[in-house]
């Protein structure tokens, strides 16, 4: 009698380190429009949703290219960042073009026979 062979898979999460760099020039997304779609809350308020969630929020970076402005990041869930820029002087919200630099965790299953 030949001994049985019993076929299976196992899927197990794998990290994937995500780095998504985002460019926000005169309102309009330059670099990661693929990766995400820019909304606007108002004046110096930017949301940036990603196309892929993340598995939990990502951390961000932000900094401000337009001169006497500076940006931070004001929110961040799996889903979305938002960006608020700030003139120098005094504080106020301000719009202006910024670089954002995003890194998280996505999960993949991969079935392994």
């Amino acid at each position: 009698m030949s001994p049985s062979v019993q076929k299976f898979s196992i899927e197990c999460p794998q990290d994937r380190m995500v780095m998504i760099p985002f460019d926000l020039v005169s309102g309009v997304l330059s670099t990661g429009k693929f990766d995400g779609v820019l909304s606007s809350g108002g004046t110096g308020v930017y949301t940036i949703t990603f196309n892929e969630p993340f598995v939990n929020a990502p951390e961000a970076v932000a900094t401000c290219t337009t001169d006497n402005r500076f940006a931070r990041i004001s929110a961040s869930t799996a889903f979305l960042i938002t960006v608020e820029v700030q003139d120098i002087a005094g504080g106020a919200s301000a719009d202006g073009d910024f670089g954002v630099l995003v890194c998280g965790n996505n999960a993949t299953l991969i079935a392994q026979g």
